[in-house]
């Protein structure tokens, strides 16, 4: 789930327009400011907690490009944002991240891999307008994966 913002004029905290579902919720995606409307916690490991606490199997919080952190009960995982060249237009990088990670986890992919994949992804995203006018097609990403992961031995 990827509940994005209200579309309608709502007061902090977000997350009681959220209790009912939050229990069902195996992956949360959102940005840091998302994660501080939703939970009104500045500090993101806070409020991931807070939305563990909420039932949420997997938090993953975006942060643009500071990169992307996961957490789960009793564990996180930070991935640094992937520059693949000049950021031109940064509309669909986080949707693309989403499906990055979506992908990852059909898989069975460790966590560290399949945010690896998602950032890559969007770092192609936003080197052209628009955020697909750039992205390659899968084997390139997963190309660009394997490197990197050889590269940092994970």
């Amino acid at each position: 789930m990827d509940p994005q913002f209200p579309l309608y004029a709502m007061e902090s905290p977000w997350i009681s327009a959220l209790d009912d579902v939050l229990p069902f919720v195996d992956l949360l995606f959102c940005d840091e400011t998302e994660a501080q409307k939703i939970t009104t916690h500045s500090d993101l490991d806070r409020a991931a907690q807070v939305l563990l606490d909420a039932g949420v199997q997997t938090v993953i919080i975006k942060q643009g490009s500071q990169g992307s952190t996961a957490y789960q009960t009793g564990w996180q995982q930070q991935q640094d944002a992937i520059v693949l060249g000049e950021l031109v237009d940064s509309i669909g990088a986080g949707d693309t991240f989403d499906a990055g990670v979506l992908y990852g986890w059909l898989h069975d992919w460790p966590w560290e891999r399949s945010l690896l994949f998602a950032s890559v992804a969007a770092g192609y995203t936003v080197t052209g307008v628009g955020g697909t006018q750039n992205m390659p097609d899968l084997n390139t990403v997963l190309r660009e994966t394997q490197k990197r992961l050889e590269h940092n031995d994970l």
